[in-house]
């Protein structure tokens, strides 16, 4: 069977999915974002046809791409400039040299196994490349890990997030080329990043003018409105003129999020902070369930591909996490002295890489614009989804204990069935 139901019927699957992940989770201490993959596959085609997402290619896009602004704008809010003053340079190699030596290195095996062609599988590396800050964010929150960790963890998250959409962008620009060369995909990524920048710059401070400013913030009782238009306004201006509406949401976000205001006209300090992370912590949660079960439904055609390349796709995934992270981590941190790492901390850091959200998202996009080989491609980013939310997300907090980095008070309600490790 693969026909739909329609839109509307489709969308209330999708959500009821959401809410008996999250339901499911708690009861049986499974990430509920695999909770979420497999009711996706269920409502698919081959599952009991309530949704087929081929059937709505249009609208799947435009609900990827929103999610993935939502998930970065959120990203950027959570973000502490003065912690990262210590570990600033760090994160920022995390987020560009991490994510290109990963990028990389995934392309290499990817061609090592499948024999993709180098721009498809650079495009699947850097897809994976980035990590999870729906996952991460929650986890961070609950646990009492040490300050210049957890913002390292958010921060890289969210900045290895939009360094990795940038990287698929340009390299499926470049794939859509007539003459693709290199110094044009490097001025491409130049006015990218570029125009993000300020578009990004420009959004979120309208923001803090309209809303916290202590004068003129005459909108401030509106601040998840604002928080919502800001977002979707930075990525269709910076779209609009040919730069990354995703570091434009991002910047957004960091902007936005910078301190809060001494006073405000017609909110105070207390309920605007409130209501942004409550209305953020509620919108995270949905989209990233969302986008995992449409994630599951665009995939369970594909099942048979999943299964007939399962163990290379494993191995994939284990060479990820056991041998590129670390060698990520150290190289992008060691030198770094300001920030006095410790080795337990990096080792930390070497297991928290949660492969989720915008990596699922960017898959989403492949199959609904109809990318060479994105039934494939879909599968293997399926497949390491669903192996780092399995292994790595309930043992975070075991890790994090054995390591010191926590109290073993705080370290021992991180059962199989608390919040972070269902997958946030």
């Amino acid at each position: 069977m693969t026909h739909s139901i329609g839109l509307l019927p489709a969308v209330c699957a999708v959500l009821l999915v959401g809410v008996l992940a999250l339901a499911s989770s708690e009861w049986l201490g499974i990430p509920d974002l695999l909770m979420s993959l497999a009711g996706g596959i269920a409502i698919g085609p081959i599952g009991l046809a309530l949704v087929n997402p081929a059937a709505h290619l249009p609208w799947m896009r435009d609900f990827f791409i929103l999610g993935v602004c939502f998930v970065l704008y959120e990203g950027g809010r959570e973000i502490r400039l003065p912690v990262l003053r210590q570990v600033g340079l760090s994160v920022l190699a995390l987020s560009t040299l991490g994510v290109l030596v990963t990028a990389v290195l995934l392309a290499v095996v990817a061609e090592r196994f499948w024999s993709l062609g180098w721009p498809l599988s650079l495009i699947l590396g850097a897809a994976i490349a980035s990590t999870d800050p729906a996952t991460l964010i929650p986890l961070v929150r609950r646990l009492t890990l040490p300050e210049k960790v957890g913002q390292t963890i958010i921060a890289e998250s969210a900045c290895n997030d939009v360094m990795s959409a940038l990287l698929v962008f340009a390299g499926l620009t470049l794939i859509g080329s007539r003459a693709p060369t290199l110094l044009g995909g490097v001025e491409l990524f130049a006015l990218e990043v570029g125009v993000g920048l300020l578009v990004g710059l420009l959004s979120g401070g309208l923001f803090r003018l309209l809303v916290a400013h202590e004068r003129f913030g005459f909108l401030a009782q509106y601040a998840v409105l604002m928080g919502l238009i800001s977002a979707l306004a930075a990525f269709l201006a910076a779209d609009e003129f040919s730069g990354s509406g995703f570091l434009a949401v991002f910047v957004a976000g960091i902007v936005a999020g910078y301190g809060t205001p001494a006073e405000s006209t017609q909110l105070s300090r207390e309920d605007h902070a409130f209501e942004m992370q409550e209305f953020g912590s509620v919108t995270t949660t949905l989209v990233r369930l969302t986008l995992f079960t449409l994630l599951g439904a665009f995939v369970s055609s594909s099942i048979a591909i999943l299964w007939n390349h399962l163990g290379t796709i494993l191995l994939f995934g284990c060479l990820l996490m056991f041998v590129i992270r670390p060698i990520v981590v150290w190289l992008s941190t060691v030198w770094d002295v300001r920030a006095h790492w410790r080795a337990r901390e990096l080792w930390f850091l070497c297991w928290v890489r949660e492969t989720g959200v915008v990596a699922a998202a960017l898959a989403g996009l492949w199959l609904a614009s109809d990318l060479p080989h994105a039934r494939f491609l879909s599968s293997v980013v399926f497949g390491v989804i669903c192996l780092t939310l399995a292994l790595q997300v309930p043992t975070t907090g075991y890790w994090a204990l054995r390591l010191g980095l926590l109290t073993p008070a705080t370290g021992s309600t991180d059962s199989p069935r608390s919040p972070d490790s269902s997958g946030g």
